[in-house]
């Protein structure tokens, strides 16, 4: 009889932008955790079952960390605990503190500012170039130092959401008064999958590319991917894929067309931009995943779906979500142009996000088979919830962008967020009958590893809980970034020169008139437009408490 004594953990990592300082922080304390439980196995009061991470997927800024994880997990991971002397000294031993909150510079803003990157063609509303920069940095790797994890997959399959502007083309025939009633459609939900530490040479035929970043096999299209899902749509750079026609028509999650109307350009090079503008928290491809793993190993075949069942399930899917959806607010029909703009795109965006399976499955349910790590954190003397308790959350998630506070802040508050689910919410029942947990726990003092309602953690934290989360002290407040007005309005001038040079090399005129144009510009449209946009910026800060 096959011993279960395996938990197996999908990762599911939600759209941030720059909030992925955020996520960053929540997996380098799963990591530690995990690391620190492995380090300890076999010793007396340890538990015995085991937790296994095979698959992850990513959206946007969380398939770019899904991305940056897969390429750190099998080199030497230093967690950063805390930060001593200047809390802006980068950290190049952590690739996700040094990717998300070291960036390029501490601030990041004169950087998207700067319009370098405008020749004759505007490519997006900021300078993207810097994305290019940090991807090379991202999938280095130390080709002398492999370490091969038990708890992480040896063969990870990774993939990042993407919306593929060219799409998938099919078509519908319908029966009518011409000979050919043709019907032209196209789907542009795409992903970039990979399977970890396999080699072209290992390719199985299923549309998961192999990836392994100690035999550059594909990386530089698992590098191109990332930025593609994290290219949020006109404010950062579209991106360009490039991917075997095969992988493409292989993948089962295309299948539904490419098994009736197949690509037929090989290689498939086309252009991608957001991947959580169609599809943000995509749990249910790693859902997906967890049971054809499942299937495979347990040969249940088909008819195996994850169960909820506490005494029996044997996965789970953690989502860290930087901004977790709310319910809407009460509609308010307002019919002028502006009014109906924004009604309809926030419209378009809710439908195309829409997941009905999820509807049906998981939303009316309570069981053990999805969790969310969301931000959290007391400010005040008062508990903050969502978007508001992170620092990067203001103007849209870009503000982690205006200074390297803020992205500090998230980094440490996604630690703290992580190690409290971890030891209080991912539990079982101290008398779990699941013989995971059962024979994982037998012979250890039950006073250990207890969550306060007395379940026992199923990941085991061996350090003592703190009275609060570590946060190092900031310039104008003791553990809240705070920016003063007069910081703010600096930017002034950078984004007065943006935004005239897009103005000027998005329109098209004769010398004379683009003279004259320019002067206008200079005048009128640049101070106006930067006007309007420090006041936006301030205004969210202000409504973040951000601003002093």
């Amino acid at each position: 009889m096959e011993k279960k004594d395996t938990l197996y953990l999908g990762l599911c990592l939600a759209g941030a932008v720059s909030a992925g300082a955020y996520t960053a922080g929540v997996i380098d304390f799963l990591i530690e955790a995990l690391e620190e439980w492995e380090s300890r196995r076999g010793q007396a009061d340890v538990p015995s079952h085991r937790v296994v991470i095979p698959a992850i997927g990513g959206a946007s800024a969380g398939g770019m960390t899904a991305t940056i994880m897969a390429s750190a997990i099998n080199n030497p991971v230093k967690p950063v605990r805390e930060l001593t002397g200047d809390i802006f000294e980068e950290q190049p031993l952590n690739k996700l503190y040094h990717s998300w909150v070291d960036l390029t510079t501490t601030d990041m803003f004169p950087v998207l500012l700067d319009t370098g990157d405008i020749n004759g063609q505007v490519y997006s509303l900021f300078n993207s170039q810097f994305i290019d920069e940090l991807s090379h940095r991202a999938v280095e790797v130390d080709k002398s130092q492999f370490i091969d994890r038990p708890w992480f997959d040896r063969h990870l399959k990774l993939f990042t959401t993407l919306t593929n502007l060219k799409g998938f083309p099919y078509n519908v025939n319908f029966s009518g008064g011409h000979a050919k009633s043709v019907f032209y459609l196209s789907r542009h939900n795409d992903y970039a999958a990979f399977v970890l530490n396999k080699t072209e040479e290992e390719y199985n035929n299923d549309g998961w590319i192999p990836l392994d970043f100690f035999r550059d096999s594909n990386v530089d299209v698992a590098r191109s991917a990332a930025m593609a899902t994290g290219a949020f749509p006109v404010g950062l750079r579209s991106r360009s894929v490039v991917r075997k026609m095969q992988h493409l028509n292989d993948l089962m999650w295309h299948r539904d067309i490419t098994g009736f109307f197949p690509l037929t350009t090989d290689p498939d090079n086309t252009l991608c931009v957001d991947g959580g503008m169609i599809n943000n928290e995509p749990f249910f491809r790693v859902k997906d995943l967890l049971s054809s793993l499942l299937r495979e190993r347990t040969g249940k075949g088909d008819d195996f779906t994850m169960n909820e069942d506490p005494d029996t399930f044997e996965c789970s899917i953690i989502m860290v979500d930087p901004f977790p959806s709310k319910p809407a607010g009460e509609f308010t029909a307002n019919e002028g142009l502006a009014g109906v703009i924004g009604s309809t795109l926030s419209a378009m965006l809710a439908q195309m996000r829409m997941k009905p399976e999820a509807l049906r499955q998981i939303y009316d349910k309570d069981n053990q088979s999805l969790y969310l790590i969301g931000p959290s954190r007391e400010m005040e003397g008062t508990a903050v919830e969502g978007e508001h308790a992170i620092a990067c959350g203001f103007f849209g998630g870009f503000g982690g962008f205006i200074n390297k506070e803020f992205r500090i802040h998230d980094f440490f508050l996604g630690r703290g967020n992580c190690e409290r689910f971890l030891r209080e919410h991912l539990t079982v029942p101290a008398d779990s009958k699941n013989p995971i947990f059962k024979d994982g726990y037998k012979g250890i003092n039950p006073q250990l590893f207890k969550a306060r309602d007395g379940r026992r953690q199923i990941i085991p934290l061996f350090h003592p809980e703190g009275e609060k989360i570590y946060m190092p002290e900031f310039k104008h407040h003791e553990n809240w970034p705070i920016r003063k007005t007069k910081e703010i309005d600096a930017y002034s001038r950078d984004i007065r020169n943006r935004v005239g040079k897009i103005i000027m090399n998005l329109s098209d005129y004769k010398r004379r008139d683009r003279f004259l144009l320019k002067i206008g510009n200079k005048l009128i449209l640049e101070k106006a437009i930067a006007n309007k946009f420090l006041d936006t910026i301030k205004g969210s800060m202000a409504e973040w408490k951000l601003l002093q």
